[in-house]
């Protein structure tokens, strides 16, 4: 990697994790400054979006340094819908919003699946349990979130029909991002990324789920005041997930 280019990323980076600082600081406030001035929730909101426009920035900066030129392909695709789908959010487009990430979702798990069915085809019997085990344990806690926290407090059709379908997808995207590790299709570190990411963004979203339900407490204060702690660590893993880390450790040696 250029050094110009290796500074750009750096700087967004670095970015990032400052405004990141700031807005988490300002959401945990609101137990202590009520009512929350005006201005700093305009802070908060501009900036979340603006740390979510850098993360895909650094993505489209990849270049020759991407994994294959496929999986760039397919990042780029996943962070415009995820972009899109924080705009929506920004604009009070709550149902807008989680379709299109449940799209983002989509274009994440053709990424992190590429390989996926050679694998179970040379796997034998008793390889075949993490993969079980793993996918029961993300569907099971899925579920019972859904069906004992989520579904009593959701009033419109929309979400009721929305929740469950996005809960698919962000199950499937969880168990194939944690399978590319044994996958072989991505190197060990970029794998490594991808499946932590994705644990952040499957906890982001649930703290994002619980923020849209009909409750008006101090628990949903305190959950929403989670949702970008998750969420800044995915988007950020996610995009450097995009850089062969092994290409650019060979550069720099």
């Amino acid at each position: 990697m250029k050094n110009k280019k290796r500074n750009l990323i750096f700087t967004c980076i670095t970015i990032v994790i400052f405004l990141s600082g700031g807005f988490i600081s300002l959401d945990w406030s609101r137990f202590f400054l009520l009512p929350h001035p005006e201005d700093s929730y305009k802070y908060v909101k501009v900036t979340k979006l603006f740390v979510s426009f850098l993360c895909t920035f650094i993505v489209f900066m990849i270049g020759v340094d991407r994994f294959t030129k496929e999986d760039s392909l397919r990042l780029k695709i996943a962070f415009l819908f995820i972009f899109a789908g924080d705009i929506s959010f920004y604009f009070g487009k709550d149902l807008l919003g989680i379709s299109t990430f449940m799209f983002g979702q989509i274009a994440l798990i053709y990424r992190s699946s590429i390989g996926i069915i050679p694998y179970f085809k040379k796997i034998g019997k008793d390889d075949i349990k993490f993969p079980m085990i793993l996918a029961i344990v993300i569907i099971s806690i899925t579920v019972l979130i859904i069906a004992f926290v989520f579904w009593k407090h959701i009033d419109d059709l929309s979400f009721k029909l929305l929740f469950p379908v996005y809960g698919l997808f962000l199950c499937i995207s969880v168990w194939v991002a944690w399978m590319s590790k044994k996958i072989g299709y991505f190197n060990e570190k970029n794998a490594l990324l991808i499946a932590i990411g994705m644990s952040f963004f499957y906890f982001c979203d649930l703290t994002v789920g619980y923020g849209l339900l009909e409750i008006n407490d101090y628990s949903k204060m305190f959950v929403t005041s989670l949702t970008w702690m998750f969420y800044t660590p995915a988007l950020l893993l996610l995009a450097i997930s995009a850089y062969n880390q092994n290409r650019i450790k060979k550069i720099d040696s």
